[in-house]
């Protein structure tokens, strides 16, 4: 149950935040027009919960032999999307790795806001991201450090990151790739909370001298 609601919860999150999602699906089927023949196949790259994947095949539904494959990396979602896509024949969702995987030619591939996922955490951003965080929480954490409005800005960076990790984690698994979106905000947000301390510095030194 718990995982139901948080799948429906990741589905609704994504509507949200990114701009144009459904209108961005429709014309990605009008596209597919022009490519989607009879015999065609066609890929998914990251298909996700299936809903692109559904999408498309039925909006060629004419179109009964061409094929829909669709893969992901995360089990779970993979679960989802062969749930969301029963029913339909031409469509296979495989639980594979989109860079170890071998393509047969296809007539279309999609990858809708996947390939920012794919690139996994390197060493060097673990460090990065690591002192970013633990310097944004000793803003928040020391008295006087930083003005009110620093720390607030400080508290919804912290706030959006661990609500990122809970849905993703939990529709999912914990996962690079989820992390990996957001985590740039750290050293970003550190960047401009330091900016706003230097500035409030500079404005208490020259009201108080």
């Amino acid at each position: 149950m718990i995982s139901a609601n948080l799948e429906v919860i990741w589905v609704m999150s994504v509507k949200v935040s990114v701009p144009l999602y459904e209108s961005s699906h429709d014309l990605l089927c009008q596209i597919s027009d022009f490519f989607v023949h009879n015999h065609s196949i066609v890929y998914e790259i990251g298909t996700s919960t299936g809903g692109l994947l559904k999408k498309l095949a039925l909006h060629n539904a004419h179109k009964p032999n061409a094929r829909w494959i669709g893969f992901d990396v995360e089990e779970k979602m993979v679960a989802k999307a062969r749930r969301h896509c029963a029913g339909v024949e031409n469509i296979e969702t495989l639980l594979e790795d989109a860079q170890l995987i071998d393509l047969e030619k296809a007539d279309l591939i999609v990858s809708y806001y996947t390939m920012q996922f794919i690139a996994q955490l390197t060493k060097f951003h673990r460090i990065i991201y690591g002192l970013s965080a633990l310097l944004v929480v000793a803003l928040v954490a020391l008295p006087r450090c930083s003005p009110r409005e620093s720390k607030l800005m400080a508290n919804m960076l912290i706030i959006g990151i661990l609500v990122n990790a809970f849905v993703c984690g939990g529709v999912s698994q914990p996962a690079d790739r989820y992390g990996a979106r957001v985590a740039f905000l750290l050293p970003l947000g550190l960047a401009f909370l330091l900016i706003f301390l230097q500035r409030h510095r500079a404005k208490a030194t020259k009201v108080g001298g």
